[in-house]
């Protein structure tokens, strides 16, 4: 830091000193101003050498501060308004107060100069160094929110400029710290690629501030498991010399990672860190007995870290703690790991102060260790989950435990900035989601108190499409907000530029692309407070009894699957009966379920009845015991590839037969009618009804699909891709009849339309994300596999459809795979016919469906569930106003009735 202000106090010593009204300074002034140059250029000389005297140095330092403390009260007299002189003389001593340790004394300096900016109106890069070194000091004193607001004042101000800001590299590296330890490894990363970026070759310190910046970036690399990478960078770094102790301490960790724990050992061996970091090493050490089953050695290790963790860092000392909770419960000692755990949760959330191991944070706030304190929580709930008692009151708190720990993961997902980032936390929900239904369901069976079975619900809707269901809530929440407009044009460029790498096979052409798009993804992080007020209460998720009150009529059950690696547990809630069951999934579940669906897919196999009939009883028998005719269904994991309607019961019946289907991500998207929005003009797009283009073959029978009933229509050239981006906000109900492709790489989804010449035109589906469809109530996709894509945990399925449901749209009708042309235009039409005679649209889809079953005109052929059951709905519940219909009637029979019984009364009686 010291080196950058000779430049300054260079400046100083050169300039001819006026004051606004022409007087020149007295030269006593000048001469202190020169003396105060003198000692520390003196200083910053000294510590350039090989020679190096840190006494001498501070000694300079010193001299130079004293001189400047004493020219201030008379330069700030004379100067009357001379800003820039000022500024930079109260930057010099902050800077040296910085150097000596007075923290508090160099941020009253930092401050008055922010005040300086705003009342001379300064050059605003003037003030990137002052927020820099104000942050490093927050930093330093573990002030996490207070660093990352004023970090974040200084990227504004360099954003503003094209080249870099002297010691730039220093803050983005510094923010990429604080995301690191925030959970956020995705842009910890981006922000150590722009520090690496932004090193000056000339600088002496070159070679150490780049192996440094290649350290971090291969550590976030660890954090995101991409092990084998990481560990093949550091091997690399190992080779210029520079920082081995932090490179062998990192390669030790990563080779923990993967499972090479006696290796891990031999190069943590290697390591001589100094005395600030000798904490984090021992807990290295422990951490790798620990693994290796050596107790004792895990121990001692611990025992020596906790003796010198007097002013160590907080996260360091939590560490500690959490590994000796670990080994208190590996040797049968859940009070003692109780203990341990309680102590670390203290350091990693120092805002917390519990007064026994029972009290848990119900509310967080701010920035601080995320991932460490979500799984020492994770780690506290199993410990209360193993112990044994009458009462079960080692569950209940288990339950409470995972609860405080998921409110944390919502406070997470609601500070981050993007959904790559979110999801990512979000996979660590995942690894434990079934530990607390489980413990729920327990406690439930066992004690018959509904509020469990009411967290179990709960439990299993937040743990549903969290992130989608996020960003649908915070949508509408700023929808008006201008800063998240813009917010969303950054978000527009990122999907552009990305879209571009699809195709991209110059590797320098790839590299620059990706590093614009880390740039902008640096932009978003500006944006993050427009998260705020959300954490909490984003999810939105309806409770029981508003569901019984408010969505469900009569006829309809809602059923939710939960699957575990052994069980699955089924809720199924009507408008008057909750009933939730756990059982034991069939030992070959996963390859059964592949097999049938696999089977349904291919026309020309025949369906395993017997399979079949497993897989109804196991799903269904207790939504058939409900007595209903329509379904919402909650699907979960492989379920989300599997359409329930073509499983058969024991005389053969489709359960298509028996009920409409209706599928949603979580009840967090069901809304009640009168919420929804009107329907408006249907738009239809078949760009493929009367020609081909490029490689994609004509589609005759998508032209059958739009009719007049649809007010626009774009057919074959007109129905670009360029049409679609600009009208597709304006439809009530949009109709696609098309191609598309499903990809396993989230967002290389897409559907084909036209382009300039006639040509095709892709449409990706990370396009699709950053569209406003906010007022289209339906979509129909009747595109192959827009349903289908990669299977993220938790998450579901990455999809067209999910894109459509991220960009606002209500309702779906998507598919699940290529299924042939005609009878998808076949079911199409008839959807789309039942839709204008206003039934809702899960019984407009399986009337459809049920035609096509019965229609004796034809081929047998096509009453396969391939042809039929790639069509599904995803979306919200529509009463059924048809069924009301036998009670009108008879209101106005009674009516009539009762006016009939009146007016004979009344001409018996004038009689």
């Amino acid at each position: 830091m010291r080196r950058y202000v000779l430049i300054f106090l260079l400046f100083l010593s050169c300039i001819l000193v006026i004051s606004q009204d022409g007087t020149q300074m007295p030269v006593a002034v000048q001469q202190k101003l020169t003396r105060a140059w003198k000692a520390y250029s003196d200083a910053q000389l000294l510590s350039l050498r090989d020679s190096y005297d840190e006494a001498k140095e501070e000694k300079l330092n010193a001299e130079a501060l004293q001189t400047l403390k004493e020219v201030l009260p008379d330069l700030q007299q004379f100067q009357k308004g001379n800003d820039s002189l000022l500024f930079h003389v109260q930057f010099a001593i902050g800077e040296l107060e910085h150097y000596f340790g007075n923290y508090d004394a160099a941020l009253d300096q930092y401050n008055a100069l922010f005040r300086l900016y705003t009342q001379y109106n300064l050059a605003d890069s003037l003030l990137f160094k002052p927020l820099l070194y104000a942050g490093l000091i927050h930093y330093q004193r573990g002030n996490v929110d207070s660093a990352t607001f004023v970090f974040l004042r200084a990227d504004a101000i360099q954003q503003q400029h094209k080249s870099p800001l002297a010691e730039s590299q220093r803050l983005y590296n510094t923010l990429g710290v604080l995301s690191y330890d925030a959970g956020n490894y995705r842009q910890a990363r981006n922000y150590f690629q722009k520090a690496l970026e932004r090193i000056n070759r000339n600088d002496p310190a070159f070679l150490d501030l780049e192996s440094n910046y290649l350290i971090n970036i291969a550590q976030a690399e660890m954090k995101l498991g991409e092990y084998d990478d990481a560990f093949a960078n550091y091997q690399q770094l190992i080779h210029l010399g520079k920082n081995l102790n932090e490179i062998h301490h990192n390669m030790a960790m990563v080779l923990n990672n993967k499972g090479r724990h006696g290796e891990a050992l031999d190069y943590l061996k290697k390591v001589n860190f100094g005395k600030e970091k000798q904490q984090k090493l021992l807990n290295s050490f422990a951490k790798t007995y620990f693994l290796l089953n050596d107790t004792t050695r895990c121990r001692e290790s611990l025992d020596q870290a906790l003796l010198i963790s007097g002013n160590a860092n907080p996260n360091d000392i939590g560490g500690s703690y959490r590994i000796l909770g670990d080994l208190e419960m590996m040797k049968g000692s859940p009070e003692k790991a109780l203990q341990a755990y309680t102590k670390a949760i203290q350091y990693y959330y120092p805002g917390f102060s519990p007064a026994n191991e029972k009290d848990l944070p119900q509310t967080y706030g701010g920035i601080f260790s995320y991932i460490d304190l979500y799984e020492t929580l994770v780690s506290k709930a199993r410990v209360w989950r193993s112990i044994q008692d009458p009462k079960q009151e080692g569950k209940q708190q288990a339950l409470k435990t995972y609860i405080s720990a998921y409110a944390l993961l919502d406070h997470v997902i609601a500070t981050y900035e993007s959904d790559e980032a979110r999801m990512f936390i979000n996979r660590s929900r995942y690894s434990t989601h079934d530990e607390p239904i489980a413990i729920a369901f327990d406690l439930y069976q066992s004690t018959g108190d509904s509020t469990y079975l009411h967290k179990l619900y709960m439990l299993d809707q937040q743990n549903k499409a969290s992130v989608l269901a996020f960003h649908v809530i915070r949508s509408e929440a700023l929808k008006n907000d201008s800063a998240e407009q813009r917010a969303n044009e950054i978000r527009k460029q990122i999907t552009r530029l990305a879209n571009k790498t699809f195709a991209l096979t110059d590797s320098l052409l790839r590299e620059t692309t990706n590093a614009r798009i880390r740039d902008l993804e640096l932009q978003l992080s500006t944006f993050r407070n427009r998260n705020l007020g959300l954490s909490g209460s984003w999810q939105n998720v309806p409770d029981i009894r508003q569901l019984q009150q408010e969505l469900l009529d009569h006829h309809t059950a809602l059923v939710s699957y939960h699957l575990s690696a052994d069980d699955v547990t089924i809720t199924v809630i009507t408008s008057k009966q909750v009933k939730v069951s756990r059982k034991k999934l069939p030992l070959h579940f996963r390859e059964d379920i592949g097999t049938y669906i696999n089977t349904i897919k291919q026309p020309n196999l025949a369906i395993s009845g017997a399979l079949g009939k497993t897989l109804y009883h196991l799903l269904l028998d207790d939504v058939v015991a409900m007595k209903s005719s329509r379904l919402i269904v909650i699907p979960d994991n492989e379920l989300n590839y599997l359409p329930l309607e073509t499983l058969k019961d024991d005389q053969g019946m489709y359960v298509l037969e028996k009920f409409s289907v209706l599928y949603q991500y979580s009840t967090a998207f069901l809304h009640a009618a009168e919420q929804r929005k009107p329907l408006q003009k249907t738009m239809a797009f078949a760009p493929f009804a009367h020609s081909s283009a490029d490689s994609f073959p004509m589609l005759p029978a998508s032209g059958d699909e739009i009719n007049e009933k649809d007010e626009r229509m774009y057919m074959d050239t007109t129905a670009t891709r360029q049409a679609f981006m600009e009208h597709a906000g304006d439809a009530g109900i949009l109709h696609l009849a098309t191609h598309a492709s499903a990809s396993d790489i989230p967002g290389a989804s897409y559907m084909v339309f036209r382009g300039p010449g006639g040509h095709s035109d892709l449409l990706f589906e990370n396009e699709i994300y950053t569209m406003d469809l906010k007022n289209t109530r339906m979509v129909i996709l009747s595109a192959c596999e827009t349903a289908s894509g990669s299977l993220m945990e938790g998450e579901g399925i990455m999809s067209l459809s999910r894109a459509f449901t991220y960009a606002g749209v209500d309702d779906i009708i998507t598919t699940h795979w290529k299924a042939d042309d005609n009878t998808t235009s076949y079911l199409v039409k008839k959807v789309k016919e039942y839709i204008y005679d206003e039934l809702p649209y899960d019984e407009a889809l399986r009337r459809a469906k049920l035609d096509l079953l019965n229609d004796p005109q034809l081929n047998p052929r096509l009453k396969h569930p391939y042809y039929w059951s790639h069509l599904v709905l995803i979306g919200n519940f529509q009463p059924n106003r048809g069924n009301q219909w036998p009670w009108v009637v008879l209101l106005g029979l009674l009516v009539a009735g009762i006016a009939g019984y009146v007016y004979r009364k009344k001409t018996n009686t004038v009689k």
